[in-house]
């Protein structure tokens, strides 16, 4: 369904938010034909996960984990007890490969400050490996301070989840597909009216 929408030439489909039914296999398919996939990370995997070691320039040797679809520096305290770092990221990309695919990166700095880049959508490699990539680590992911584009954009999903319970309940609400048709047609010019009063309303400047 997802390849059929993309191949409609009046469409731009940019990127799709769906729940943790969307598993790695899903996001990858989605990568590959360049698309951003927020979702969120199955509760069966979304745990500390071995993903990389990095013999870095600086001279130490980084152990890259995932926890939640984010890449985190493993380190051991002097107490014996480990701690995964939340690694910070510097961008993340694509490019477009000759077959017309699509290829994913992250950039990320390191403890050391060093900037790193790995491959987030799976890669020849890992299906020998039989690893799936794309289930352990995301493009985009819920963060602490509520500024990502995952934090700024999945809540759209839930509102168009609600808005759509709202309409059918589950069921269709009038007989024929003609009448339900009218039905949805009336539904969203009442929903857009009512958007379009409320961001005009919230453009008025404040009386003093």
């Amino acid at each position: 369904m997802l390849d059929r929408a993309i191949a409609r030439p009046e469409l731009r489909v940019d990127v799709i938010c769906y729940d943790g039914a969307f598993r790695g296999k899903h996001i990858d398919h989605a990568m590959k034909r360049g698309m951003i996939a927020l979702v969120p990370t199955h509760s069966g995997t979304a745990v500390p996960t071995a993903f990389d070691v990095i013999n870095c320039g600086c001279g130490d040797r980084h152990e890259i984990w995932t926890d939640k679809g984010r890449l985190h520096e493993r380190t051991v305290l002097d107490t014996g007890e480990t701690h995964l770092h939340p690694l910070p990221v510097h961008k993340v990309y694509d490019r477009r490969t000759a077959k017309g695919t699509y290829r994913w990166y992250i950039k990320f700095a390191t403890t050391c400050g060093a900037l790193q880049t790995t491959r987030i959508d799976i890669t020849p490699e890992d299906r020998k490996k039989g690893y799936n990539r794309a289930e352990h680590l995301r493009q985009h992911t819920k963060t602490d301070q509520g500024n990502s584009l995952f934090d700024r954009c999945y809540g759209w999903r839930e509102d168009s989840e609600s808005l759509n319970n709202t309409l059918d309940g589950d069921r269709m609400t009038a007989h024929t597909a003609t009448r339900q048709h009218s039905v949805m047609i009336g539904f969203a010019l009442g929903r857009n009216a009512i958007a379009a009063f409320i961001h005009q309303r919230n453009q008025q400047p404040a009386a003093a």
